[in-house]
């Protein structure tokens, strides 16, 4: 009967320590899940991160290429009103009406007329040329 009860308190033990050891093992993996659970939401708030700082680039670049195109727009538009006031004075030198010139350019006559000043007064007087909003856009009306 020694036998049998030595026998049994070592199958115990032996039961106990692997069910020990199960725990074990099974707190070790579930640590280790929390710490990739844990890597990868970090991974994934970075990228977040990230991405928000991309697009906050990109917006910039676009607003600096908007502004590049605006401010490239108002000198190629400042060059072509020059160009049209230019061409005013020619006419107006060669003894064009302001409805003749008006007729030429296929623009109101108030218009025409408003450009006839313009030249006059951006060519006499050194003053710099009117505005491309001014210089050829219809009044109301027109």
């Amino acid at each position: 009967m020694v036998g049998a009860v030595t026998n049994s308190a070592v199958t115990a033990r032996g039961r106990t320590q692997r069910r020990a050891a199960a725990r074990l093992t099974g707190r070790a993996e579930r640590d280790a899940r929390i710490a990739a659970a844990a890597t990868r939401a970090s991974a994934a708030r970075v990228a977040v991160q990230a991405n928000a700082e991309r697009r906050a680039l990109a917006v910039a670049a676009a607003e600096l290429a908007i502004a590049g195109a605006e401010r490239a727009e108002r000198q190629a538009n400042a060059a072509a009103v020059e160009e049209i006031l230019s061409a005013v004075r020619v006419l107006r030198a060669d003894g064009l009406t302001v409805a003749g010139i008006a007729e030429l350019l296929q623009l109101p006559v108030p218009r025409a007329r408003q450009l006839v000043k313009q030249a006059h007064t951006a060519g006499s007087d050194g003053a710099p040329a009117a505005t491309a909003d001014t210089a050829i856009e219809p009044g109301p009306g027109e």
